[in-house]
């Protein structure tokens, strides 16, 4: 479990390199903006209680201006799996804001959901210190019957640790962890 924590806070500590100079690129550019801005979406969005957070947003005269990241490279690894609460979990991909965890919980409570959605999302930024760089919070997060997905964002590894503790303690049986994009990789040593 020692080497699957590496090497997942080694691919945070890769987005986030990407992610720093991303923002820095941004406000080069624009002059102003600012990083991580949550917005409430449509009514008909799926994403989880219609709140996102984009990467960078500033505005020209009325227009606000939106800019993702699409990272260049993620961090490739040989498929693998963990335990956790008894539960085996297939890590085959992992691209920090691209996570999908495929399983086979019939019984994720939408409690549990929303308890780890207000503590890693923080709509209410109870946990903002405008003294960091980056707000430690996920992105955003769509729950399916079956699968979730989330953008990590900046939030730190407890994040991604905490949502496989929620499907596994949900009866999960098998939990595979993947990404749906496919993009140049640089492979770990």
């Amino acid at each position: 479990m020692d080497d699957a924590a590496a090497l997942i806070e080694k691919i945070r500590e890769h987005y986030l390199l990407q992610f720093n100079v991303f923002v820095a690129e941004q406000r080069r550019e624009h002059g102003s903006g600012s990083a991580e801005v949550k917005f409430e979406l449509s009514p008909q969005s799926s994403v989880f209680r219609r709140l996102y957070c984009v990467d960078f947003a500033t505005k020209k005269g009325d227009e606000a201006i939106i800019r993702e990241l699409q990272p260049d490279l993620i961090l490739t690894f040989e498929p693998f799996e963990i335990d956790v609460r008894g539960v085996s979990i297939e890590l085959e991909q992992l691209v920090w804001d691209d996570v999908e965890i495929h399983h086979d919980a019939s019984n994720v409570l939408r409690g549990d959901v929303e308890r780890w959605f207000n503590y890693w999302f923080d709509p209410e930024e109870s946990r903002y210190d405008p003294d960091t760089e980056v707000g430690r919070i996920i992105h955003s997060l769509i729950v399916t019957g079956g699968q979730i997905s989330i953008d990590l964002g900046t939030a730190t590894t407890d994040a991604f640790w905490d949502m496989l503790d929620l499907v596994a303690a949900a009866g999960a049986t098998t939990i595979r962890v993947t990404s749906s994009r496919e993009q140049t990789s640089e492979q770990l040593p």
